[in-house]
Order: structure tokens, then sequence, then C-alpha cells
């Protein structure tokens, strides 16, 4: 009978990390082995997932590793070993459960028993060299981000309602700062949050996602957001520095102080009638 060959599959969440790696290559060089070495196959497909964290986070390789702790797989496939984790903490448990239970890790360079002393050792220098090539990778990534800030573009992700993005940069979005200007108005006028969702409803206004409901959090957002001033700001968790990024401004100055003045005045209110003792008798 024909032992089944587990192949691993996974992608970063970052396109640029994994060029050349797509799932379907991973895919087929698994299948290719497979037939190669006269295995059944079984995919295990994680779809785009970090390995940076610990693997328990992962729902596939989770469930993966579960089965080669009930006994069930002896043999698995990945493209190459950053594959099941990046995270040393999570790829010393993983080989550890892989050598406990005697299972035969595949690449397309060869196979690996982990119960092996020789091949032990290999991995484990493997590993090593994968968690420091992850070091090294993440720590380019925050530098080019960082570089990337001080040149005045945009952190990254959907651009914040009210703008585009054009080449890294924020740009004004006329369709939406109407209405980013409109909901500045309405709330200068003394309108609370709640009544301008039911405002935006009513004209059918869409958010950036494209949805339909505004939620009062969605209001209060926009206008605790700085963007709408000219300005935001993104503090590196690594270093403490915090960078001051310009973008196009959309609200007036006069309009965004009467709107700080309204919501420093019923941040107040609320604060002193939480503080007013409960005098109801029963």
């Amino acid at each position: 009978m024909k032992e089944t060959l587990h192949i691993y599959t996974r992608v970063s969440t970052d396109a640029q990390e994994d060029e050349g790696t797509s799932l379907g290559t991973q895919k087929d060089g698994g299948i290719e082995y497979a037939k190669k070495n006269k295995f059944k196959h079984q995919l295990w497909n994680e779809g785009a997932a970090s390995s940076h964290d610990e693997y328990t986070n992962r729902p596939i390789i989770t469930e993966l590793i579960a089965a080669v702790d009930r006994g069930e797989i002896k043999h698995i496939y990945a493209y190459n070993i950053d594959r099941l984790s990046r995270n040393s903490l999570s790829s010393a448990i993983i080989a550890d459960k892989l050598e406990q239970n005697e299972v035969t890790l595949h690449t397309p360079s060869g196979k690996k028993l982990l119960s092996d002393h020789t091949d032990k050792f290999t991995m484990d220098i493997l590993r090593a060299v994968a968690v420091y090539d992850n070091a090294q990778r993440t720590a380019r990534f925050r530098l080019g981000k960082l570089a990337r800030l001080r040149q005045g573009k945009w952190k990254g992700g959907q651009p914040p309602f009210g703008y585009d993005l054009d080449d890294g940069l924020l740009v004004v979005n006329e369709g939406e700062a109407k209405w980013v200007r409109e909901i500045y108005a309405l709330y200068s006028e003394r309108h609370t949050a709640d009544g301008i969702t039911q405002y935006l409803l009513a004209n059918g206004v869409l958010t950036k996602r494209g949805k339909v409901i505004w939620s009062s959090g969605s209001v209060e957002s926009v206008l605790r957001n700085t963007h709408y001033k000219g300005y935001w700001c993104y503090t590196d968790k690594k270093s403490g520095e915090t960078i001051e990024v310009k973008c196009p401004r959309i609200v007036t100055q006069a309009l965004a102080n009467k709107v700080l003045k309204q919501r420093e005045l019923r941040s107040y209110k609320r604060a002193k009638s939480a503080s007013i003792p409960n005098t109801k008798k029963y």
C-alpha cells in the first residue's frame, strides 16, 4: 500500500516575500515529488498567512501537527522549511513533534528524518538560517517603510475616507471629500454622530469599503482623523520614533476648531453627567 505524502502550502501575507513561491508552485512541486517517490498525496493549503507568530495562529498547520501527534502522518512535504514557520519557538516545537513521531520531512532537495541525529543537526542549522533571514527581512521592511514615510508616502493599506493613493501619496478624492466637510459641518452645528449616520444613509453615501451603512463609530473616526487637517502621525513600535507626515487638507482650520470645541464640550457634559450620583429611590 502506498504511503501518503502530506503537502503543506503557505504564502506570506506580504506577497513580496514569496516571489516565485506561489501556492500553485508549491502544490505542483509537492505533487510531482509524490509521483516521483511513489506516494499518494494530500494537500494542506494554509493560503496567505504570516509565519512570524506562533504556529497555533494558523488553523491548517495546527490541524496538521495534531494529526502528527495522533500518529496519522509520517511524511510531510514543504517547499522549504520556512513554509512551516519562521518563528524560532514554533520552529522548535514543530521539529520536536516531528522528531517524537518519527515523521520524515520532505523538501525539493530531499528528505530528513528528525529522529536521525545527522538529519536533525542539519535541520537545526537550516532553521537557524531561516529565523535569521526572517529577522533581516523584517528589519529591511521596517526601515523601508520608515524611509517611505519620511518621503511623505502612505503607511500602507487602504487610505482614509476622502483620499485616494497616487504613487504612494494621499490625494484628495473630491467625491468623498465633500462628505467629510459635510460631516464636520453637521457636527459643528450640534448634530449627533447617530444623526449624521442617518443623514449619510438617506443620501446613499458609501463608506470607503463600499458599504451603505455607516456606524456612529465610523463618523467619530472621521471627526478624530487628523488627515483632514493636513497631517497624520506614525509611531515606530521598535524605536518609539513618531513621524509626522503632511497630506492635503480637506477641512479648514476654522471648521476643525469648531468641531474640536464641540467634542470637548460633549465630552465634558458626559463626564459631568456620569459623576452625578443616582438619587432615585425605589
